[in-house]
């Protein structure tokens, strides 16, 4: 049977936007080859597919939503907030262009088979999603071409119709995605190149790939600089530990009365050991499922590490790899960075140029570190005050210190003092002197841990006690989510060290503890929250795995995927979850009563039986079947066509719908039971008018 023209019409305009979407994506990727889509694309002109097996037809679909979903996400994520390598991300849009150009094609080479609705055109808007990532491409003059094509392809009802006999609802849809995709076209090619550039820019001003991402860890703080950090609630790693513990960025030595400053110096570079060198198997297997090279901190025997080690992975947000907090006491660190360095404390200090997402560290599980003694020069600079301090600051002082036999009492006096007669909030006001700790200590007497522990250093200092003041993050039990620790902005928290003569540099929080986690309870987190996280935290070590290395982060992920399945198996849980759905199946199988009747259960393809002469309409009444399920009105199988269409309320479907659905069970009826043979042009006509629906569903 010959096409009429506006089928015809209609492939053809198909066959553009296909071909200019092929074409736009292969120009915007210099991918010459794509362009053999073009001939399946030709074929489809003169040749259609009509029939293809069910697996097929659905198997098509799935993939092609797979790839159209992959494009959305490049767009979405890696081109607005690049989180992967230019080189990964260009390969997943080259894998997704091509993806969706050979089912792109596909899908017009069997529009008989595939409606276009669903298949045909957001598979074009993917290819055309992905060519619109490279804004330097000339392919403008594609776009416009598939953009004129799907604008030509839905005025069709217009003029097949009748433009006066057209009704205001159509005229209504198609003014709506004229405008639609007019704004999505500006989005992409106007409004997301810019907006890449300003996320970029603000994202670099904020979070810079060395330790002065943050002001408040950087090497210089005033007090006050974390107030806005304890504000924030946002995500900036999630740790993996064998215990909470506080994670260190620097330790000032300097302090002018209001800005803390790092004892300058040199950095020494780490060098590099094997992983075998660590003599404890269960170590060694952790530490290379960490990708990198090892690092021992300066003056250690890797052989000295034993089991009783705390471990802590890492993994950072994308816009703080530049930084690398770590627990104090140091033995070992794995990253893939291709050179590590420590400053004179043994805080970590990346290359300025390289980032890492994720690493690992291996501490001693204790408070003390076996160190050599502390040089004259470093206890000098502990000691140290700016000359005008407050002389009510050197009187509190001596009273904490009278009567004290050693620095450790002198240490526990001042903790406890501060931590049993101050206040701990965020709420602290302003300061109106130039010396804030003692405006802290004497008027204000509340504050965060920034004053608590600058006026702890100060108090230690006047007393004798070598102090220091250290900046980083606080991870307790209240981080905790499922299997790992999530640290926020908010964690970030200052304490002290303070040198006693036989231990070391011995680390102290002079904020009262109860207060400080008191502040945390407002992020209590649900079972559905820590599912989230969960999944957030999967996603999150998947890419940092996949950055570097395809083939290790793909087995990293199939080992996580048997270690969940065989927890869910082995476990009490899981076999719950077994045992609860297979009780439910047994009650909804025993809870059914009679039988249904075998025409109740009878697919709708079996009792439309193709009419002799006209087996198009069996066919027509297949998709007439899809268009009610679409409009939420499902025909069950034991309802005739007429008596349903009778029984849809008014307000589900539109006058012009129930329309052509009668007009085509009537056509149905009378060839069926009346033995009328339906001439060609009325069967055309009735098919169009399908199309229409189609078209109108788009």
């Amino acid at each position: 049977m010959p096409e009429p023209t506006s089928v015809r019409l209609e492939q053809f305009l198909l066959l553009v936007l296909i071909c200019a979407a092929v074409a736009a994506f292969g120009t915007a990727y210099h991918q010459p080859l794509v362009w053999i889509f073009w001939l399946p694309c030709g074929v489809s002109v003169f040749w259609r597919i009509r029939r293809v097996p069910g697996w097929l037809n659905i198997g098509a679909r799935v993939f092609a939503y797979i790839f159209e979903v992959l494009a959305l996400v490049l767009g979405l994520i890696f081109m607005a907030y690049p989180v992967l390598p230019a080189e990964t991300a260009t390969g997943l849009t080259l894998l997704a262009g091509w993806g969706l150009s050979l089912f792109a094609s596909l899908f017009l080479l069997g529009t008989p088979v595939w409606p276009p609705a669903t298949t045909l055109f957001p598979a074009a808007l993917g290819l055309l999603v992905a060519a619109c990532f490279n804004q330097g491409a000339k392919h403008r003059p594609l776009l416009v071409g598939a953009g004129l094509a799907i604008l030509a392809y839905l005025s069709l009802p217009a003029f097949r119709q009748g433009v006066r006999n057209l009704s205001a609802t159509h005229w209504l849809r198609l003014a709506s995605f004229v405008l639609i995709a007019a704004l999505f076209a500006a989005a992409v090619i106007v409004v997301a190149p810019q907006l890449q550039s300003k996320t970029e820019n603000i994202a670099f001003q904020l979070f810079q790939t060395n330790m002065t991402a943050y002001s408040g860890l950087s090497d210089a703080t005033r007090l006050g600089d974390l107030e806005q950090l304890k504000l924030s609630s946002r995500v900036v790693m999630r740790v993996w530990t064998d215990r909470p513990q506080y994670l260190r960025a620097k330790a000032y030595s300097r302090f002018d009365g209001l800005v803390w400053t790092t004892r300058p110096g040199r950095s020494r570079s780490l060098h590099a050991v094997p992983p075998d060198a660590v003599p404890v198997g269960q170590l060694r297997e952790w530490l290379e499922q960490i990708p990198g090279s090892a690092y021992a901190i300066s003056g250690l025997d890797p052989r000295q590490i034993s089991g009783s080690c705390v471990r802590t992975r890492i993994i950072q947000s994308p816009s703080n790899s530049g930084m690398m907090v770590s627990p104090g006491n140091k033995l070992l660190v794995r990253a893939d960075l291709p050179d590590l360095r420590v400053d004179l404390q043994d805080d970590l200090q990346p290359p300025a140029t390289g980032s890492v997402a994720m690493y690992g560290v291996l501490n001693l599980d204790g408070e003390i570190a076996p160190r050599a003694p502390a040089s004259p020069q470093e206890l000098t600079e502990a000691l140290q005050l700016p000359g005008d301090s407050d002389p009510r600051l050197h009187e509190l002082a001596m009273r904490l210190a009278e009567g004290a036999s050693s620095p450790e009492e002198k240490l526990k006096r001042t903790l406890n003092y501060l931590q049993q007669g101050y206040l701990y909030t965020l709420n602290v006001g302003r300061f109106h002197t130039s010396q804030p700790v003692a405006e802290f200590l004497f008027e204000k007497k509340k504050g965060y841990c920034q004053y608590f522990a600058s006026a702890a250093a100060v108090l230690l200092r006047l007393e004798g006690v070598p102090t220091r003041y250290l900046s980083g993050f606080h991870v307790s039990e209240s981080n905790r989510s499922g299997n790992h620790y999530v640290v926020r902005e908010l964690d970030a928290h200052a304490w002290i060290e303070s040198y006693i003569p036989g231990k070391g540099w011995v680390p102290a929080d002079p904020a009262p503890a109860a207060e400080y986690e008191s502040l945390d309870t407002s992020l209590a987190r649900g079972w559905l929250a820590n599912a989230l996280e969960w999944w957030q935290a999967g996603v999150a070590e998947s890419l940092v795995r996949m950055r570097g290395d395809w083939h290790g982060g793909l087995r990293w992920l199939w080992a996580s995927i048997k270690a969940a399945v065989q927890w869910f198996f082995l476990t009490g849980s899981g076999l719950s979850v077994l045992a609860l759905m297979l009780l439910a199946w047994l009650v909804r199988y025993l809870g059914r009563g009679r039988k249904a009747d075998p025409q109740d259960r009878a697919p709708i393809s079996r009792q439309l039986e193709p009419v002799e002469g006209a087996p198009e309409l069996a066919e027509l009444l297949k998709r007439l079947d899809v268009h009610w399920a679409n409009c939420g009105v499902f025909r069950p199988a034991c309802r005739t066509p007429l008596e349903h269409l009778e029984a849809i309320p008014a307000e589900k479907i539109s006058p012009e719908r129930r329309k052509v659905f009668r007009h085509l069970i009537e056509a149905y009826y009378l060839a069926s039971f009346g033995g009328v043979t339906l001439p060609t042009d009325q069967l055309q006509s009735l098919q169009r008018e399908l199309d229409c629906l189609d078209v109108m569903s788009v």
